[in-house]
């Protein structure tokens, strides 16, 4: 496409990433309120066996029609915190997979905790990123005092 964004080819692997800098690495296209959201959010964990593959025609990012492109993204976190909303208690020692394929997100973690709760089991996902009404999908268990 004359005078868009260009086309991409890229495979990149990380082999460990500190998380709180994870909103440096964003597509420019991305609303800098997801930025935002990220860097005030993921207050610390690391990334490992991270495994990225972008291609296609950045106009079409990012890429429901997998003809037209191709987004994976998968890495593993451990020891993640994320303070996901003002007046909401942070999750602590979060660690699993997080995966990214197409407009789809998907987190399962294995471990975790709210409070002195123990969570396990938890899966959670956005069934298409490109939505103005994206809506989080949450199950899990949790064993502790209440």
């Amino acid at each position: 496409m004359a005078g868009g964004p260009g086309t991409i080819d890229l495979t990149a692997q990380v082999a460990r990433a500190d998380l709180r800098e994870a909103y440096r690495y964003l597509p420019a296209k991305l609303p800098a309120a997801v930025r935002g959201w990220l860097r005030r959010s993921l207050v610390g964990g690391t990334a490992s066996d991270g495994r990225l593959k972008l291609s296609g025609d950045l106009a079409d990012f990012p890429f429901a029609d997998a003809k037209k492109g191709q987004l994976q993204l998968a890495l593993k976190g451990q020891g993640v915190t994320l303070d996901y909303a003002d007046q909401w208690p942070p999750l602590f020692d979060l660690g699993g997979e997080l995966r990214i394929d197409g407009p789809h997100l998907t987190v399962e973690a294995r471990t975790g905790r709210v409070f002195s709760t123990a969570l396990s089991q938890v899966k959670a996902g956005i069934a298409d990123l490109r939505s103005p009404n994206r809506i989080v999908q949450i199950e899990g268990e949790a064993a502790g005092p209440t």
